[in-house]
């Protein structure tokens, strides 16, 4: 039985009041109840006040072990704080706590295993173990009730398989087009009209990333440089939105839409009804995407790509956008869209922001060469590491500096640093970094940067070589493998693709010992980009509204000829 403080706590902490919430609720005659004293817990948790939150969960579980939500809620205080590897353990033991009381013939608490697995996949995800991290997520969806969550769940482990260097294309292939099966009782619109005379192409772009966020980086230029006079261009903005959105909102020429928080339904019904005739979708199975969306065919063609490097799955996509280097003619085996190879970038590199001065190369002041990478950590995997150890063990004198949020405790810290000895890397030799949201400056601390495998960088990757730093590349045989590659040789930097681990490693030591070549990239790289195709925003539309022209004429006749 609750009293009216813990309504009044609840509609507290659901507003976001959550010191109104615990200053109520420990006035409530049952402030000793679990279900308030949790509720108190988390409201301090997302104060960010972890030791009050973590105190009140024990003592919530030494009245009461087997109380479920409380061993979760402590779990995400480790979350919050980043530590996973705390983390991890407590998940795994409530799992085998869940199943010891399933023995007993106690299946209430199976209802929260669902919730657990993602977050457990996720946990795994920050300290790269991508493989347990992909079959909890598998394990999250299957346990799921909330169809939408259990589609979300799915995306999610696609999205992982990415990071896996040992899965087969073929596997990767299979499990995403089983997407579609989410999809099949769907009601798709048809009834889309056919005018060979439309003034204007309407485009709609689709993305929950909208925001200062990486794929903006890449997309900027198709919102801000399109031929006003022969497209129309609508945004459908999905997610969160900061003062880039704004900026965005206050150019007169896009039709803004605000569907963050729409159903996938409601969102296509809202596009359907625009007339909009070639979508493009931004975000493929990244967070909080948009394809449940796509899946309904609310415009007659439509695209995916630039967010994401992998097919979606669904057969109501037409295209995938890729280019002539990240896209060979045999890889269409493993998209079920028609793949799209522009002649050149099929990305555009726009800095978000004021880039800092490009420095000298460091080790000219040091004395030694410092390899770099700024990747997420979570990209690092024990090929990745092999590499780097025998890159290092070759130049003797060098550094390494890591820089990702795994760092920013002591934990993380420690994890990764046990990786670093079980392959004979001297820790003393690698600078681990945290995450900053001033971390441009620090590529000047950086003489050569390694790219990570099979997920390489991606807007990572250009500003590392818009702030000077030569990029050592591996290409390999998946789309998402060829980013690297893709970036080189639109800067026409082809003498950085390794084609092999070998080659990786020789072109990693051949260039630290070479002083004044790195140099030269550190003071020619920038101008190398501006003028290179990477960020020719001209030629970049020209290429785009040619083939958006191509595939809407190709609607057109192949719908006409129908009649």
């Amino acid at each position: 039985m609750m009293d009216i403080y813990m309504l009044l706590g609840q509609r507290f902490y659901d507003s976001g009041e959550y010191e109104k919430c615990i200053t109520l609720l420990s006035k409530s005659k049952y402030k000793y109840e679990e279900k308030v004293l949790l509720l108190m817990a988390v409201s301090y948790r997302n104060l960010h006040k972890y030791d009050k939150a973590i105190c009140i969960i024990e003592h919530i579980l030494k009245k009461n072990p087997a109380y479920i939500p409380g061993h979760m809620q402590q779990a995400y205080v480790y979350k919050d704080k980043k530590l996973y590897i705390t983390e991890i353990k407590l998940l795994v033991k409530t799992v085998k706590f869940i199943d010891q009381q399933r023995l007993t013939g106690q299946i209430d608490n199976e209802l929260y295993l669902a919730e657990i697995y993602s977050m457990l996949a996720s946990a795994y995800v920050k300290i790269g173990k991508s493989k347990k991290a992909c079959q909890y997520f598998l394990y999250s969806s299957r346990k799921e009730n909330n169809y939408t969550k259990k589609i979300e769940e799915y995306s999610n482990a696609l999205f992982v398989m990415n990071y896996i260097y040992t899965v087969s294309d073929e596997a990767v292939y299979k499990l995403h087009i089983n997407y579609q099966r989410f999809f099949n009782n769907n009601m798709q619109y048809h009834d889309f009209t056919v005018n060979k005379s439309v003034r204007k192409i309407k485009i709609g772009y689709i993305s929950p990333d909208f925001r200062r966020h990486p794929v903006l980086s890449w997309t900027f230029s198709l919102l801000l440089n399109y031929t006003k006079n022969q497209f129309e261009v609508y945004c459908y903005s999905a997610g969160l939105e900061d003062d880039i959105t704004k900026k965005l909102q206050q150019m007169t020429d896009l039709n803004w839409r605000n569907i963050n928080g729409f159903s996938a339904n409601k969102a296509a019904e809202l596009i359907h009804n625009d007339k909009i005739n070639i979508l493009f979708d931004f975000s493929g199975h990244t967070a909080n995407n948009c394809l449940p969306v796509l899946a309904y065919k609310p415009a007659p063609v439509q695209i995916s790509g630039i967010g994401y490097f992998n097919t979606t799955g669904l057969n109501t996509v037409d295209y995938f956008l890729s280019d002539c280097y990240c896209a060979s003619d045999n890889m269409s085996s493993y998209f079920c869209e028609k793949i799209i190879r522009m002649p050149h970038s099929h990305i555009c590199y726009t800095p978000l922001g004021q880039m800092p001065k490009v420095e000298d190369a460091p080790c000219l002041k040091n004395g030694y060469v410092t390899f770099g990478c700024f990747n997420n950590f979570n990209k690092v995997n024990d090929f990745v590491l092999s590499l780097w150890a025998k890159i290092l063990a070759e130049i003797p004198a060098a550094r390494l500096v890591l820089k990702s949020s795994i760092f920013d405790n002591n934990q993380g810290r420690q994890y990764v640093n046990r990786l670093m000895k079980k392959y004979k890397i001297n820790i003393d030799r690698v600078l681990l970094r945290p995450f900053t949201k001033e971390y441009l400056n620090e590529y000047n601390d950086i003489d050569i940067a390694l790219d990570t495998y099979p997920y390489t960088g991606g807007v990572t990757s250009c500003e590392t070589l818009y702030m000077g730093v030569p990029l050592i590349s591996l290409c390999g045989k998946r789309h998402g493998a060829r980013f690297g590659c893709s970036i080189l040789k639109n800067i026409e930097m082809d003498e950085l693709i390794a084609y092999s681990a070998q080659e990786y490693i020789d072109k990693a030591v051949y260039l630290a010992n070479n002083i004044k070549l790195i140099d030269i990239y550190h003071k020619t790289l920038r101008n190398k980009m501006n003028k290179s195709s990477l960020m020719n925003n001209r030629l970049y539309i020209k290429d785009i509204e040619n083939i958006y022209k191509s595939i809407w004429n190709e609607f057109i006749l192949k719908n006409i000829n129908k009649r």
